[in-house]
């Protein structure tokens, strides 16, 4: 079960114009460790966390390796990344997220970015009502509550990569890549929210689960500038056109990652 209500964000707040400043305060000592499914590329979300100045090192963990009990309290961080909840269900539903559970019961910590917020969340509603429908109740649910998506408004048919802005808990605005994230419908307020869109419902959420905590982001806060201009393509058939069309990105940053990651990984 979820536990408690924490205080609200405003009570744990970190100050997001200061994290360059912090960076020759940091000790390089934290482990990380990043699912791997082998159908997925997160090479964009290794190189951000790589290049996040805590970091010791990151390993790689499949299925196997998380089932097999690799995934132990030495890993400071376990992140899940984007891609499509349901291959990780296939191969983690069971003995994989029992080892994940309990892995952060015990006091780890859990990133979810896209895929993964939906994968942690208690059930997901993916296209509900439409061709290709999904909708399954998952075994993790650290959040309380339903990933729902895609977002309507961030999408044109099967169009879904947009840059959208969210506010975080000191009022700043940042600028991110949606790419078929969810919003989250919480049937229960034990969870805090570090960000909105635009619309006010929450874009990144926290909460605790037995002595560990999670977050769950819907948009790709990892992604900054120069990674999303490199995904973008000239060729025929191309399986990123919604990437090739999409106005400049210039000015995302990592920075509201890396300061989420601030205010956890203390």
């Amino acid at each position: 079960m979820v536990s408690k209500a924490q205080p609200s964000v405003q009570d744990n707040s970190f100050d997001f114009d200061h994290v360059q400043t912090k960076i020759s305060q940091y000790k390089m000592n934290k482990k990380i460790a990043l699912y791997q499914d082998y159908v997925h590329n997160n090479a964009s979300l290794f190189k951000s966390l790589k290049s996040y100045p805590q970091v010791k090192s990151i390993e790689f963990l499949d299925a196997n390796d998380i089932m097999g009990g690799a995934l132990t309290s030495d890993f400071d961080l376990f992140v899940m990344p984007g891609g499509a909840s349901r291959y990780v269900a296939a191969k983690l539903d069971g003995v994989g997220n029992q080892a994940i559970k309990d892995y952060v019961a015990q006091g780890g910590l859990y990133m979810g970015i896209c895929a993964g917020a939906y994968y942690a969340c208690s059930r997901t509603e993916w296209l509900k009502g439409q061709e290709g429908e999904i909708c399954v109740d998952n075994e993790l649910a650290f959040f309380p509550g339903i990933a729902q998506g895609p977002i309507l408004d961030f999408t044109d048919g099967d169009k879904m990569a947009k840059i959208v802005h969210i506010t975080d808990a000191e009022g700043k605005t940042h600028p991110c890549f949606y790419w078929g994230g969810n919003q989250f419908l919480p049937s229960s307020q034990n969870f805090e929210t570090l960000a909105r869109y635009a619309n006010g419902t929450p874009a990144v959420v926290a909460g605790v689960f037995g002595k560990g905590r999670y977050i769950l982001s819907s948009p790709h806060l990892e992604i900054d500038s120069t990674q999303l201009e490199l995904m973008r393509f000239d060729v025929s058939d191309n399986s990123y056109a919604d990437i090739a069309t999409m106005p400049n990105s210039c000015g995302l940053t990592t920075a509201l990652f890396y300061a989420v990651l601030d205010q956890f990984l203390k």
